[in-house]
């Protein structure tokens, strides 16, 4: 099981990153695309506990403070043991289906944001992986 886990997040990483350019750029004249932040909440992608992600809403998009809106997106949940959950967003809201997935997340399943569609389809690169390692809650 945690083969398939750890395939599905290699897979939706490279769905991720295949719209970034290979090599890191050196000039900002080198590129048209908006380069943004993307959040869950005002939690940046890395670690994120339980207790975060219970209490999850909404996706955050946002460069040099002006926010953007999402039309499509889609929310991935990856244990490291058992299916995989997966569910299309629309807006900038957590889709209301992931609710229960969401709840039963443990330390090390991986929440993933992958094929973001910007209105008025902007093209962007991401600063980060809008990837989440989930961990253990501290007291």
């Amino acid at each position: 099981m945690i083969r398939g886990s750890i395939l599905l997040v290699l897979f939706l990483s490279i769905t991720v990153l295949s719209g970034y350019r290979y090599a890191p750029e050196t000039s900002h004249y080198q590129t048209n695309e908006l380069l943004v932040s993307i959040s869950l909440d005002s939690i940046p992608p890395g670690s994120i506990t339980r207790k975060q992600v219970a209490s999850l809403q909404k996706l955050i998009i946002s460069s040099g403070g002006r926010a953007y809106g999402a039309k499509s997106f889609t929310f991935a949940i990856a244990p490291k043991e058992g299916p995989a959950y997966f569910s299309p967003g629309f807006g900038n809201t957590i889709p209301a289906g992931a609710s229960y997935s969401l709840s039963k997340v443990k330390p090390g399943d991986f929440i993933i944001v992958a094929n973001i569609v910007l209105f008025n389809n902007i093209k962007y690169k991401a600063v980060l992986d809008p990837t989440w390692t989930v961990v253990a809650d501290t007291k």
